[in-house]
């Protein structure tokens, strides 16, 4: 996010096996601050079990701290480690 903001996020998504342990996937949801400014976004990914890539489309009515999430495409990829842990890099679609 955009410097230190706190969000919670909530949505859905719908993961479809290709085989071999990967998966496209594509879902929605929302971002909510916690003084209620919202952000909507819909995401579509591959994964191949540990790594993943994809889009999100983000839009907002929002003229707080969400406003930069207005009409924007980012662009990211990340991967899991045997903990379960992950990381994720973004980028702005310009």
């Amino acid at each position: 996010m955009n410097g230190n903001i706190e969000y919670s996020k909530a949505g859905e998504y719908v993961s479809i096996s290709k085989g071999n342990n990967q998966t496209f996937d594509q879902g929605h949801g929302v971002i909510t601050t916690k003084d209620g400014e919202t952000a909507n976004y819909t995401f579509i990914e591959v994964f191949n079990g540990t790594d993943y890539q994809g889009a999100s489309a983000y839009s907002t009515n929002s003229t707080g701290k969400l406003s930069f999430l207005d009409n924007i495409l980012l662009i990211f990829k990340g991967g899991t480690d045997e903990s379960g842990n992950y990381g994720l890099e973004q980028w702005l679609w310009k």
